[in-house]
């Protein structure tokens, strides 16, 4: 049992002894480094982009694109809720930011009270 032992700890030792042998080149400066270690371990390691000098990310948001997208989410939410009182009614969208309501029957206008509009008044002017 105690003989295991001894080689286990000389296996951990020349490991170690091995892992500080490559880490030389790439600590000390070519100049400052013995013989042995600039003939037999000449490897460095790479650094990776967060050493090297990281990484930048510059987020922007596409304003007309936004804009498009959120009047589109508008525009078929408030299609669901006014078909729920009327079916004869188109929602077209013109220009970035308009909606347009077209109603085959006029009267159907009146279906469209503030309780359809309410959840969207302060998106819609």
């Amino acid at each position: 049992m105690e003989r295991s032992w001894w080689w286990k700890a000389a296996l951990y030792g020349v490991v170690t002894v091995l892992a500080c042998l490559y880490l030389v080149p790439t600590v000390l400066p070519q100049d400052r480094q013995p013989a042995f270690i600039q003939k037999h371990f000449t490897k460095r390691i790479q650094k990776g982009l967060d050493l090297a000098g990281g990484l930048r990310l510059v987020y922007a948001v596409d304003i007309d694109k936004a804009v498009s997208a959120k009047v589109d989410q508008i525009a078929n939410s408030l299609e669901d809720n006014i078909w729920k009182k009327t079916k004869d009614v188109a929602i077209l969208r013109e220009g970035r930011d308009l909606i347009v309501f077209k109603f085959t029957n006029p009267a159907d206008i009146a279906k469209v009270d503030n309780d359809v509009l309410a959840e969207f008044r302060k998106e819609l002017d």
